[in-house]
């Protein structure tokens, strides 16, 4: 009776939109151990692409795999966190770029095999008078992290507005907006290092800086959210405007 009832609903409605979907099996394994050794107790698994976060799921880490079903046809990108209940962020991942999905098949993904987290850093900006961006003549923030070596490992321009720049920076890119406790920009994929953080104020018109910030020794530990607040001095003859 429900199966008939189903297919009555369908027909009096009209053509079943999600019957073109596809779906995805996913597995996964924590690499070198199990879930039980590693502490892991859920696993999150997010699906998005260039744009947004399509999906995202808690299940128990011990299932060991799932099908996402209902995926519209595309390419996606497949993230899997592992969450241990003594910690609040996730503590293991696994990643999966350019999974296709197709109409009315199921797309197999190879076992994803977790490892431990990066860390990452929240950061925040201010000018050290008060002022917003607008007062200050500047337009663009331009953020780089620099590692112990002299490496640029990061780089990104950003609007100077706090909002309008935590909006596009999870735009740029969507497993941003993956961490709930953040209160500005995630700068993600960091080892566990010490890291320095130097941000360049732009004028407006011009294109030149005129105020920075650095900030030096910032502590990365694994499956952290490092918290990094600079406040913006203006350039001067003893500035590192570069």
């Amino acid at each position: 009776m429900i199966t008939l009832l189903g297919l009555l609903l369908v027909t009096a409605c009209g053509e079943d939109k999600t019957s073109a979907n596809g779906a995805i099996d996913l597995s996964w394994a924590i690499g070198g151990s199990t879930c039980g050794t590693a502490g892991i107790n859920l696993v999150e698994v997010s699906i998005y692409d260039t744009k947004r976060i399509y999906s995202s799921m808690t299940v128990a880490c011990q299932l060991g795999e799932i099908q996402i079903p209902n995926i519209p046809a595309g390419s996606y990108s497949l993230r899997i966190d592992g969450i241990q209940q003594s910690n609040a962020l996730p503590v293991y991942e696994g990643n999966v770029a350019k999974v296709s999905v197709q109409s009315n098949t199921v797309t197999v993904v190879p076992r994803v095999y977790l490892a431990e987290k990066p860390g990452a850093i929240d950061l925040t900006w201010r000018f050290d008078n008060g002022s917003l961006c607008t007062f200050s003549g500047v337009d663009t923030i331009d953020v780089s992290v620099w590692d112990i070596h002299s490496n640029r490992v990061w780089r990104e321009s950003l609007p100077c507005d706090p909002l309008m720049a935590r909006s596009e920076a999870e735009e740029n890119e969507p497993t941003r907006a993956l961490y709930g406790t953040a209160k500005g920009i995630v700068i993600e994929g960091l080892y566990a290092g010490s890291y320095t953080v130097h941000a360049l104020g732009m004028m407006q018109e011009e294109g030149e800086p005129i105020w920075w910030a650095r900030e030096q020794q910032v502590i990365v530990q694994h499956a952290n959210l490092t918290p990094v607040d600079l406040v913006l001095l203006p350039c001067d003859e003893n500035s590192i405007c570069l």
